[in-house]
């Protein structure tokens, strides 16, 4: 009985010792032991299986297609994992095949375990890459609903999962080819080239130092001296001009009121028609509404561009993730 007794509080200062190990390693060897636990590994990529691919085509949501991941936790010691915040966790405590749902994606096209081992406080967030992202569109609605605002304002989006992107960058006819879930093509078409839209101005530098705060101040003096008498004898022409110049100009819109209709930010995006918005085919002939893009995307995301489209002729609005779009770049 003693023995056991011994047997069963040596296992315990073991794991207490472990744990504390555990809790005093760096962030990049907690990784690095991870890696070793969980196959493929955090970081890498992982696919929905074949077969659910193959299998689905429209007959079930696409949020439900799934993928596996193996869990293989140290020897005499469990993992607590969560999934999806809304579903409980699991206790991992001998070699396992987790699924992992394309509805616990997050909007960069990720998926995060939160991971607990002995000793740990706080969680550890695990992330996986996969190829798919998912189109959030606004569908035009109904003529009916449409006069009422309260009843349009309950309309939910529709959300479309992108499985593949293929680039096409032939100079006359540069295009993206988008494969989606049910088995639709979208088809972006670019220009020949990109359009900047008008930016804002750069914000003050505000940290700069007085000393050259002073220097650039005296050059301004200096230039407004220099320049005084030339834009004396051209005041008459830019009075002449200055009219005109105002009706043509269109105001550059604030940050804040630009965001309020736009997701993608004005600085460093392009803008087209939005019948280069293709997702039932050619369309013939320029449209009302307008598109903008970007080649790359927010930081969780870097590498994936994003066109969003206005007024198109199927779409109100949509915004649609674009992972190969930097291929088209020139």
């Amino acid at each position: 009985m003693k023995l056991i007794i011994g047997l069963i509080l040596l296992a315990i200062t073991c794991v207490n010792a472990l744990a504390r190990e555990w809790k005093d390693l760096p962030e990049p060897q907690k990784t690095a032991e991870f890696a070793k636990m969980f196959h493929p590994a955090p970081l890498s990529t992982v696919e929905v299986d074949p077969f659910e691919l193959q299998n689905f085509r429209g007959k079930r949501d696409w949020q439900d297609l799934r993928g596996f991941i193996q869990v293989t936790p140290p020897k005499s010691e469990c993992l607590t994992i969560q999934r999806n915040p809304e579903d409980p966790d699991v206790q991992v405590c001998k070699k396992s095949t987790l699924v992992f749902r394309l509805r616990d994606m997050d909007h960069y096209g990720r998926i995060v375990w939160r991971v607990k081992r002995a000793g740990d406080v706080t969680p550890n967030d695990l992330t996986w890459h996969t190829p798919y992202r998912v189109a959030v569109g606004s569908p035009y609605l109904d003529d009916e609903i449409q006069k009422d605002p309260k009843l349009a304002s309950l309309q939910p989006p529709t959300y479309h999962l992108i499985l593949n992107c293929r680039a096409i960058p032939e100079f006359s006819d540069r295009r993206i080819i988008l494969t989606l879930a049910s088995g639709k093509e979208w088809i972006i078409r670019f220009p020949e080239h990109d359009e900047l839209l008008p930016q804002p101005e750069a914000a003050a530098n505000l940290f700069g130092s007085a000393a050259k705060s002073e220097s650039k101040d005296a050059e301004k003096k200096e230039d407004h001296a220099e320049k005084k008498e030339d834009q004396a004898e051209k005041k008459e022409d830019h009075a002449e001009k200055k009219e005109p110049a105002k009706k043509d100009a269109a105001p550059i819109p604030s940050n804040w009121v630009d965001r309020e209709t736009w997701s993608i930010p004005r600085r460093g995006a392009y803008q087209m028609n939005v019948s280069y918005f293709q997702p039932e085919g050619l369309v013939g002939g320029k449209m009302k509404g307008t598109c903008r893009y970007t080649f790359n995307g927010p930081k969780n995301d870097p590498k994936t561009g994003r066109v969003e489209c206005r007024e198109g002729s199927i779409f109100q609005e949509i915004l649609v993730p674009v992972t190969c779009l930097s291929e088209l770049k020139h």
